[in-house]
């Protein structure tokens, strides 16, 4: 399975081509700078920065260019060991078209083509000639489709622009791109404006120049049906057959939350295309969704990154607008800072601020920087944006006054701008202040110090609430103005989608009376509200999790028997481990030998021997009936996942020693002083985090963790994220990357609340 969008958050109208074992896809960027940029990857469904095609001023003029105007759709494609793109600069009122021989490197100048429409597109023909096609205004107010031949290296038209077709009966006829296949031209275009009526249709002809007949079966993609559906506004396919013979298609959509808005903007899409009775069709007959099966795709990519300042920042995909100016960008790759030089503010109509931007790209997204106040001029604000443009964005904007500094929320919408929220502080002898914004669906939160400064909803700067309307995405970016403000370190980029949480149950979630508190499962709702997934992990089987999962008001997952059973949070069992029939005769024998009586676990249930009150003791834990029979006449019909041996601190204490001998390979742990737990070589709460990390496409450097007692210790040790409760036993506490209060004293959720 892979996951849509292949290309989050503002990277619109996706063009693609194959070269020598690798895809490219170019997506558009209107009036920031460097323009087009480039993605590239080997498998289709994990993809990383590349270059950029327009680098220098002179190739790109976008000096004065208005907010979602500069450079609307390109296209790429490859030819005979040579890339080209072709695009639009409404700006400049100009289609052109450059190439290179090396994707990474510098782009040749642009050569003009044609004045009038956007969206252009080539098509290489086997005897080596090229054919331009754009949208056209025809008749002064019907949109169309024009085309003709020409030189691709120089951009001279070789005959009249023709009109090739005038759509398909919808309105807006743009993003054509051509194809031949089996003696047909395929012209497949888009309707319906990028909205909610965006879609694409097929025609062809067997003259490049046409007439086009259309599909009878359009449109071959849309999703103006599913008003539902988190996937809306599909549309501006382009199409590639790959080298085993299969077809796919990238396209623009958005992604909305349950809420209106899709602030993240256009995002680049993939899908499977099928031909039937001769005419392609994308996706499940025109549907697509969120996961998707190609065979040989799998998302493995991370949505974390960081900007590293000891690196050239141009080679991660940053944005500036309109004009570089890349002397008021200062890099010390050795002390790893960045200062910015504000000569403009970031909110002046066609302005040219000093900001350094990269794209919101889930809405769980944050960014955490370290300013030093110390270095920066007293003239100067600085901070942290989330930006759409000069017209719509949030800041916080930090300036110093002797040993006073003051951090501002403001906040700008259409063309009123306020402060909303004011902290003051006495300057501390470092001067580092840690600026972060948290984003939800809903909200963005503004941090200094990692104390709230305040928040402010989505709907301000969603592309679809804007007064000219938007063809963009949200920005996170650093900037500065009227003067000189040093970053240090770099830039860290997260995303708490799909975060998992793992919690155990005794002694961490349930305080010592076995209880969830309201405040606790509070804390649980507001993480799941935020993006978290919650995992509660435990040597407990699934049955014993029923009371807790009964006061939740959300399925969470559950890694029960110390991730020997797992399920999702469809209630899917996706992982199960089993211990054989031989090391449990031996555990048992063992048992006996040491006066310790025996659990078991398998799938749901458990069940004790025949001693009553440890059965009884099981009860008042799970509040479940379990099976009160031997081990060995269970093990005839079930595969047990885990083994508990139960008896005095001391007796428990002998036999892990010999168990441990007998089976060194296996896990072998106190869960209590009275209880050993024994699982598999592979069965840890370790190794759950490690499944369920890779279920939900994420790193185990995201996961956080919550123990107290010794089998947590291998969730402790994988996850990026360890908290111990302060009645943890030591060596937990000592393990841990923080400690919380004690889980008599809400511990989990005072940290939930705290940190997230």
């Amino acid at each position: 399975m892979y996951k849509n969008p292949i290309l989050p958050g503002f990277c619109p109208d996706p063009s693609i081509c194959y070269a020598e074992g690798t895809y490219y896809i170019v997506t558009s960027t209107f009036e920031f700078f460097p323009g087009v940029t480039i993605w590239e990857s080997d498998d289709l469904a994990n993809w990383k920065y590349c270059s950029a095609v327009l680098t220098r001023t002179d190739q790109l003029d976008l000096d004065r260019s208005r907010n979602s105007q500069g450079l609307y759709a390109a296209s790429i494609r490859y030819n005979r060991g040579r890339f080209y793109v072709v695009t639009t600069n409404k700006y400049t009122h100009e289609n052109f078209i450059c190439h290179t021989d090396d994707i990474h490197g510098e782009w040749s100048e642009t050569s003009f083509i044609y004045r009038t429409g956007i969206d252009p597109s080539l098509l290489f023909l086997e005897d080596g000639r090229c054919f331009y096609c754009s949208n056209e205004t025809i008749n002064g107010f019907n949109r169309g489709i024009i085309g003709a031949f020409i030189d691709p290296d120089t951009g001279e038209l070789q005959e009249e622009m023709r009109v090739l077709t005038k759509g398909c009966g919808g309105h807006s006829t743009e993003a054509p791109h051509i194809y031949f296949v089996d003696g047909y031209y395929y012209l497949i275009i888009a309707e319906g404006g990028t909205g909610q009526g965006h879609h694409v249709c097929a025609l062809r002809s067997r003259d490049i120049h046409g007439p086009y007949e259309a599909n009878p079966g359009n449109p071959i993609l849309s999703h103006v049906n599913r008003k539902g559906h988190p996937i809306q506004c599909t549309g501006h396919a382009d199409l590639l057959k790959r080298p085993d013979g299969s077809w796919i298609a990238v396209f623009l959509a958005v992604r909305k939350p349950k809420i209106r808005n899709y602030h993240l903007g256009r995002e680049s899409f993939l899908a499977p295309v099928t031909w039937k009775d001769g005419w392609p069709v994308i996706g499940n007959d025109g549907l697509v969704e969120l996961e998707m099966d190609i065979p040989g795709l799998i998302s493995e990519n991370s949505d974390d990154y960081s900007v590293d300042f000891a690196n050239d920042y141009k080679s991660y995909p940053y944005l500036k607008v309109r004009v570089p100016k890349d002397e008021c960008y200062i890099q010390d790759r050795k002390e790893r800072t960045l200062t910015l030089v504000g000569e403009d503010e970031i909110s002046r109509n066609l302005g040219h601020p000093t900001l350094l931007a990269f794209r919101q790209r889930g809405f769980y997204d944050s960014m955490k920087v370290s300013l030093a106040l110390g270095s920066q001029d007293e003239k100067t604000d600085a901070g942290i944006t989330a930006f759409l443009n000069s017209d719509y964005h949030y800041r916080i904007s930090a300036h110093r006054n002797g040993d006073i500094r003051t951090f501002q929320l403001i906040r700008h919408i259409h063309d009123f701008e306020a402060i909303t929220e004011v902290l003051v502080e006495k300057e501390a002898a470092s001067c580092i202040d840690e600026l972060e914004i948290r984003a939800t669906p809903e909200e963005y939160y503004f941090y200094v110090n990692r104390r709230l400064l305040g928040k402010a909803v989505t709907a301000g700067i969603a592309p679809n609430n804007t007064m000219n309307g938007a063809f963009t995405g949200v920005l996170f970016a650093l900037f500065s103005e009227h003067g000189r403000a040093t970053f240090q370190g770099g830039i860290e980029f997260r995303s708490r989608e799909n975060t998992p949480i793992f919690i155990d149950i005794d002694g961490t979630l349930l305080n010592s009376r076995k209880e969830l508190t309201e405040r606790t499962r509070e804390a649980l709702v507001y993480a799941k509200s935020r993006g978290y997934v919650i995992v509660l992990c435990s040597g407990r089987c699934y049955d014993g999790l029923k009371g807790v999962l009964e006061k939740l008001p959300f399925s969470p997952w559950t890694a029960t028997l110390n991730g020997a059973y797992i399920r999702d949070d469809m209630g899917r069992v996706v992982h199960q481990d089993t211990i054989g029939t031989e090391v449990l005769a031996s555990l048992q024998e063992i048992g006996k030998r040491t006066g310790c009586h025996s659990l078991y676990f398998f799938g749901e249930h458990w069940g004790a021997d025949n001693n009553r009150a440890i059965y009884d003791s099981e009860f008042l834990v799970t509040h479940q009936d379990g099976i009160n029979e031997p081990l060995e006449e269970v093990m005839r019909t079930n595969r047990i996942n885990k083994y508990l041996s139960t008896g005095t601190h001391e007796e428990c204490l002998e036999f892990m020693h010999l168990a441990k001998e007998e089976f060194p390979a296996y896990e072998i742990e106190l869960s209590s002083p009275t209880y050993v737990e024994v699982n598999t070589p592979t069965t840890t709460k370790g190794k759950a985090v490690e499944i369920v990390s890779r279920l939900l496409g994420v790193s185990t450097e995201r996961a956080i963790c919550f123990g107290d007692y010794y089998n947590d210790m291998t969730m402790f040790q994988i996850a990026g994220e360890s908290v111990a409760m302060e009645n943890a036993v030591a060596e937990i506490r000592k393990a841990a990357k923080y400690t919380t209060e004690s889980n008599d004293n809400d511990g989990l959720a005072i940290w939930i609340e705290e940190n997230l």
